[in-house]
Formats: structure tokens, sequence, C-alpha cells
């Protein structure tokens, strides 16, 4: 019984650890409250160049299309962004970033709203008026992530949905030490009274 106890304390700061992790991430939609967040010092890409293919290798990492009917073309924007077009097939645009970062800020124009996914897991929906640059940045100083996948879905062939990504900053920044909550602290204080406990009787039995 105080075997189980322990164990299943161990497993409920497991658990919460994991979903602190998840709450680390801070979004942002103000880009000069993202850069003074960061410190500065990220990379960048602003596109200046042209480029015309499914998946084009940048300085720092990759932008590609995963999932959705046929091969997605990226290609340069007249305003000097990388953009793709969304047929209805639910493309997803796909930044794969060659060592891991702790923060990634893009401005977005699009004709829909869309829906991002970070190091695979966390997902958050983006409100874009149409026509107008919109800024999407997210931080998290305890765990680092290397991708980060635009979702969109226009819903018929009849509705392509336009994407526009420009002035890309990306890379690490300094972390910050994990200090428990106080729920990590009662947690651990049931595991170590269920140890205790479970000493202090098989010495008795032993006594005994």
């Amino acid at each position: 019984m105080k075997r189980a106890l322990l164990a299943a304390a161990c497993l409920l700061v497991v658990v919460g650890t994991a979903d602190r992790a998840r709450a680390n991430y801070v979004f942002y939609t103000d880009r000069a409250a993202f850069d003074l967040a960061t410190g500065g010092g990220l990379s960048s890409d602003t596109y200046g160049d042209f480029f015309n293919a499914a998946s084009v290798s940048r300085s720092g990492y990759t932008l590609s299309q995963t999932s959705g009917g046929s091969p997605l073309q990226i290609y340069a924007t007249g305003s000097g962004g990388a953009g793709y077009t969304d047929d209805g097939s639910g493309r997803n645009a796909d930044f794969l970033f060659d060592s891991p970062i702790n923060a990634f800020g893009v401005d977005i124009t699009a004709t829909g709203d869309m829906t991002v996914s970070v190091g695979g897991d966390l997902s958050s929906s983006i409100s874009l008026t149409a026509g107008t640059a919109s800024f999407f940045g997210v931080i998290n100083t305890m765990t680092a992530f290397d991708q980060v996948t635009f979702s969109s879905s226009a819903g018929s062939l009849a509705d392509n949905l336009f994407v526009d990504f420009d002035n890309l900053s990306f890379g690490p920044i300094e972390t910050t030490a994990v200090v428990p909550e106080p729920s990590t602290f009662a947690l651990l204080g049931i595991g170590g009274l269920a140890l205790a406990g479970y000493g202090w009787r098989r010495k008795r039995q032993q006594a005994a």
C-alpha cells in the first residue's frame, strides 16, 4: 500500500512538471513586446531573394509544405515575403529549425484565420484581418522547440487561402531556472511522508 502511494505521488509530480512546461509558452501579437522579451540578438530572414519550390532551405531552418493535396509551392511574394496558397485541401507551412530555439516571431498576412502548432504538440488559433499584416510570436524560456507549423483550411477549392510570411525572427534565448510551484512541494511532501511511513513500518515489523 505504501509503495503504491509513493508511486502515485511520484507520478503526480511528473505530470505536474509536464503541465508547467506547456504553460511556459508565452504568445505575442506585438513585435515590440516580443523584441523586448527576447532581448534582441535573434536570427532573421526578410526573404529578399526569389525562390519557388515545395521545400526551401534557408539559413538555420527549412520552410516546406506538409500534408494537403498536390505539392505546395512556396514562392517569393511581391512584397519580399514568402507565401503559399491553400486550395482548400488543408495544407500546412512547416518551419523546421536546424537547432532547438526558444523564440519565434513572424509577420503574417492571410485571407483567413489559421492555427499554429509549436513543437508539434501545442496549438493556438490566430485571428487575422484579411490583407493586413499581423504579428505572431512565441517564447518558451524553459523548453526549447525546433518546429512551428501553420495550418489552414479554406474549405473548398473555390475559396483559396493566401498566406504570406515576412520578417522572421528566431533563435535561442537565455533560459531561466524552474522554481517549483507550491503544488509541487505538496506532492513531494506526500511522497516523502509515504516513504517515511513505509520505512517506519518496516523497522517496527523487523523489531517485532
